[in-house]
């Protein structure tokens, strides 16, 4: 369990530094105008100063201070192999959704990810496939009027 702890922490310490003077700073936008209320980018740089801290808390108590008996890690193998399956497929939802759009890389992503989760039957894939982007977009194009990808 330590070195999985060790391994998590660094890597969310990297991945919380990353998107600290990365990602936010680019993607993030700042005030369009005036100087009030709180900045676009308040809300995930207090998220993730928090989840950078906490992981360098971890990481620095694991490694300097429990010496104790390495144990296996509660997660089996398989769960671990699931879980990076279904990273690099958030990965590619977001590149199919940035590139296509939501209507036509939306029923793929949620089909995939349906049948990941153990759903079996075609036609309830389908149909949730189909209809869900389509309430989403309807939702949020039609009905709010707030364009999506």
């Amino acid at each position: 369990m330590r070195r999985a702890d060790i391994i998590s922490a660094a890597l969310l310490l990297a991945f919380g530094l990353l998107l600290i003077f990365v990602v936010i700073p680019i993607w993030v936008p700042g005030h369009d105008a005036g100087n009030y209320g709180l900045r676009a980018q308040d809300t995930p740089y207090l998220t993730m100063f928090l989840v950078t801290g906490f992981s360098a808390c971890l990481l620095v108590r694991r490694l300097f201070f429990d010496r104790g008996d390495d144990e296996k890690a509660p997660i089996p193998r398989q769960s671990w192999v699931f879980l990076l399956i279904a990273s690099a497929v958030l990965v590619i939802t977001l590149i199919l959704l940035e590139t296509i759009g939501i209507l036509a890389g939306g029923p793929f992503v949620i089909a995939v990810l349906m049948y990941m989760m153990g759903e079996r039957r075609p036609i309830a894939i389908a149909a949730t496939a189909v209809l869900a982007p389509l309430l989403v977009w309807a939702f949020f194009w039609k009905l709010l009027q707030f364009p999506l990808p």
